[in-house]
């Protein structure tokens, strides 16, 4: 782990890690809502805005799955899945992200969360599995070249 320093507030808290790139971060958001919303039409709210916090508690206030809205959830699903290479899983849990995000409105903000949960664990399960076979090859070809 790097050594990083932490900056505090006049009140004692500890100020999040990202606040002294604030100005950058405020840029891009304007430049995503400027080409995203004005110049490309899509609907303000689906634009994503990158957030500014203050302290590192309200990051982990604010980053916590059930503090988000339900689009929020969403979008944070639809990240982890487009992260994954196994296309069957990929397309199992896409179809079923389909269906939530068209049933967005009436279904509960709990099943989201779940359904959030098990995206996250096929991803893990996603990553080790390539670990092993990439390991596997490392071995493989040392075998080989021996």
């Amino acid at each position: 782990m790097h050594n990083q320093t932490q900056h505090m507030s006049l009140s004692g808290a500890v100020l999040d890690k990202d606040l002294s790139k604030m100005d950058d971060t405020l840029k891009e958001n304007r430049r995503q809502l400027l080409l995203e919303h004005f110049v490309g039409g899509k609907p303000r709210a689906d634009v994503k805005i990158t957030t500014v916090y203050t302290t590192a508690e309200e990051r982990i206030q604010g980053e916590d799955i059930t503090n988000q809205s339900k689009a929020e959830i969403l979008q944070r699903a639809q990240d982890k899945i487009n992260l994954l290479t196994d296309d069957d899983t990929k397309d199992v849990l896409q179809s079923k992200f389909n269906e939530l995000k068209r049933r967005q409105s009436s279904t509960r903000k709990e099943i989201l969360i779940s359904f959030f949960y098990d995206v996250c664990e096929e991803l893990r399960h996603n990553v080790d599995t390539e670990e092993v076979v990439f390991l596997e090859d490392q071995y493989d070809e040392r075998e080989w070249s021996e």
